[in-house]
């Protein structure tokens, strides 16, 4: 109701009689930093806005901002949306050791950067392919149908429209360790609370050549070592980012070092 006051048309939801949806033009509007300005007259009538879709994570980070309900802020948003936003982070606030060490390389670099790197390696488009085009490196006479294979490779939507292959790629270590998942929520005041472990299950579970995610609701077996190391890692992440009043359910690799 608030909303619909102050000129934003709400849409009728299937999910329930007393939710509703903001109008897409109103997400266009909160681009522009006055629109969002303009919304903390409705301080104090609305308790919470819940996110739905991953087009309007920015916008929701702003709307937490500008009517002081709980939720990830803008920052957080535009630190962890972007992978490489994120890379960066973590660089900057000395927790690079949390981080896989990837390297982006030209596309016209490719193949050397192949070469001589050091296998098995993740080989990726930086951005705009919505997880399509991973492939994973194993031996180095795998290099030219590799090549051969990327160029082939059915892009995303998006950039099969710029009719291009990406400009860049990302070569990571390819790490094979177990994986966790740990439930948790970050209070108001900033303070981290786990809820549980979870270790997940991937496609190798199952006889596959790849690490897709399957499920993630086993309570894990992890050792309490593993656990507090995790636990620790999440913490530090947490308090670097300044996170309040978010849940957290992040997916961690465990490897020996």
């Amino acid at each position: 109701r608030a909303l619909t006051e102050a000129g934003y048309e709400p849409l009728q939801a299937s999910y329930g009689p007393r939710h509703a949806r903001i109008a897409p033009s109103a997400f266009r509007t909160l681009h522009r930093g006055e629109e969002v300005a303009a919304l903390e007259e409705l301080r104090g009538q609305i308790r919470v806005i819940v996110n739905r879709f991953d087009s309007t994570i920015p916008i929701h980070g702003e709307l937490v901002e500008a009517l002081g309900v709980p939720g990830p802020s803008a920052e957080a948003t535009r630190i962890f949306k972007d992978k490489a936003r994120t890379h960066a982070f973590l660089v900057d606030n000395g927790l690079s050791a949390l981080r896989p060490q990837t390297r982006i390389v030209p596309r016209e670099a490719l193949a050397e950067a192949l070469e001589s790197a050091t296998l098995p390696v993740v080989v990726k488009p930086a951005v705009g392919v919505k997880s399509r085009g991973i492939w994973v490196l194993r031996f180095p006479r795998e290099v030219p149908d590799l090549l051969r294979r990327l160029q082939q490779h059915e892009w995303s939507t998006e950039t099969q429209r710029a009719r291009r292959e990406p400009e860049a790629w990302l070569l990571e270590p390819c790490l094979t360790g177990p994986q966790m998942s740990v439930c948790s929520y970050v209070d108001g005041a900033g303070e981290l609370h786990v809820l549980g472990f979870e270790d997940i299950y991937s496609g190798r579970h199952l006889g596959q050549d790849h690490q897709q995610l399957v499920f993630r609701t086993t309570p894990s077996e992890a050792s309490g070592d593993v656990r507090r190391a995790v636990e620790a890692a999440l913490r530090q992440i947490v308090e670097a980012a300044r996170l309040r009043s978010t849940m957290l359910h992040p997916e961690f690799i465990i490897v020996d070092d």
